[in-house]
């Protein structure tokens, strides 16, 4: 099968991505200023959310970038297309909205599926005293009063 058109988007993708990263260091380097001093609390409020979306969105870049090549590698090699998890061949409707991907349908939604139920039973609910649920980690908090 010629995976051509797939290939294109995968590289026209890639390109985005990277020119979207090399903006961003450019205006990184750009924006710093040599000093706050002069600057009120309110106009660097917003700052450090801002630097966390920041991050945050880097971080997909990179994860989808790091898909984009082992979905060419995989084209190179010509196993492209095929669900790493099962071995059954990934849907073209698939492919044509998520070029990268490298799990079928199925798979995705057992591994969305496992990783949310993991996440929700693994990760300690915490509760304060009064059995309000508390998101800081200090050694005041107790267990759910309601489970015990």
């Amino acid at each position: 099968m010629n995976f051509d058109k797939y290939k294109k988007e995968l590289m026209d993708e890639k390109e985005s991505i990277q020119r979207r990263q090399s903006a961003e260091k450019e205006y990184l380097k750009n924006r710093s200023e040599l000093s706050y001093y002069d600057n009120h609390p309110t106009d660097t409020g917003s700052e450090p959310c801002q630097m966390e979306k920041d991050l945050a969105l880097n971080s997909k870049d990179k994860s989808i970038l790091e898909k984009i090549d082992l979905a060419l590698d995989k084209m190179y090699k010509g196993n492209y297309g095929i669900c790493e998890n099962c071995g059954a061949k990934i849907p073209l409707e698939r492919l044509e909205v998520i070029p990268y991907t490298n799990l079928c349908p199925k798979c995705e939604n057992q591994e969305y599926e496992y990783t949310t139920f993991t996440k929700k039973f693994n990760d300690p609910i915490r509760y304060n005293k009064f059995g309000e649920f508390d998101e800081d980690d200090s050694d005041d908090t107790i267990p759910n009063p309601k489970l015990t």
